[in-house]
């Protein structure tokens, strides 16, 4: 949606979002919300929204897609994730994202420890599994947006994941510089019977980090992790 703004804006500067809104019969305040990442429209919405802007095919797949993108985590099958699944295998699916991602394997297998042989294998296998597949377009790898949200937190796998993102949080904090960086911690004293709410605010907060990546889907440059802990420093008192 910023990309079609931004088009009406360079033709004519006086293109304001107010004139958006009135193009796309719509309020300002929820499209700017839509724009900001703060608002996910609805089907119904959007295929609205693609008669007003008269798209072509093309651009009627990309803004859906966007929109899919940003609505839809693929549960990862708890099998698969227990018998299989690795540190590796998210960092390689959003690094297979970049630009031209795989013309330097070296630079892949140096990330992950790997020869430049076991990464192609570990894209071969999540190729097979349908986690990763190639666009027929431009041949680039599109990874699916998956989740580990239906997996619970005890299974021993699913912790010594956390735990690696732990580690390589720690050597953040020494080696990237702070401007690439955010490191802070909130200790505050709570209800217990508020942690669901918490819970929620967490993930709302991941959500709307991947909205934002979704609607520059096209321009990624880096990988980021954000990671979040909480947990009891003084036990409850009955």
């Amino acid at each position: 949606m910023q990309l079609q703004l931004k088009k009406r804006q360079e033709k004519n500067p006086k293109f304001s979002l107010r004139s958006f809104a009135r193009l796309l019969k719509t309020d300002p305040s929820s499209l700017s919300k839509v724009l900001n990442g703060l608002r996910i429209p609805s089907d119904e919405t959007v295929e609205k929204w693609v008669d007003c802007m008269k798209l072509t095919p093309e651009e009627t797949e990309q803004l859906k897609g966007v929109v899919n993108g940003a609505n839809s985590f693929n549960p990862l099958n708890s099998e698969f994730f227990e018998s299989t699944y690795s540190w590796v295998h998210p960092i390689l699916l959003e690094t297979l994202k970049l630009p031209n991602a795989t013309r330097n394997m070296s630079a892949l297998a140096d990330l992950f420890g790997m020869t430049e042989e076991q990464i192609q294998k570990t894209i071969e296998y999540l190729e097979s599994h349908k986690i990763l597949h190639r666009s027929t377009d431009n041949g680039n790898y599109l990874p699916s947006n998956l989740t580990t949200v239906t997996i619970p937190y005890t299974t021993e796998l699913r912790r010594g994941l956390q735990k690696k993102y732990l580690e390589m949080a720690q050597k953040a904090l020494e080696e990237v510089p702070m401007e690439k960086r955010d490191n802070s911690t909130l200790t505050v004293a709570i209800h217990t019977d508020d942690i669901p709410a918490i819970k929620d605010i967490i993930r709302e907060a991941r959500h709307r980090i991947h909205r934002l990546a979704e609607k520059r889907r096209h321009q990624l440059n880096a990988v980021y992790n954000f990671s979040s802990a909480l947990y009891p420093v003084k036990e409850e008192i009955l």
